[in-house]
């Protein structure tokens, strides 16, 4: 998934997760998120941008009671 150059708001998730407490602290972007429906969970996310073209990051959550961390690296679209 592309994101925008410079983000607003945590990358669009589940129609079911509502996302919050989202900063922007220099090159990292850190916010919460909770999902209900099917699947259940809770976490939070955090991405480091590189420059101008590349991020990279992770989000870490809780998915009935597993710990789960998917990594992400992505280049940015103009």
């Amino acid at each position: 998934v592309c994101t925008p150059k410079v983000w607003t708001q945590p990358p669009p998730g589940r129609q079911s997760c509502v996302n919050s407490n989202y900063q922007l602290d220099g090159d990292t972007a850190t916010w919460e998120f909770s999902c209900s429906g099917e699947m259940p969970m809770t976490g939070t996310g955090q991405m480091t941008f590189e420059g101008t073209d590349s991020y990279t990051g992770a989000m870490n959550a809780t998915v009935e009671g597993m710990a789960v961390t998917i990594n992400c690296d992505n280049p940015i679209s103009s």
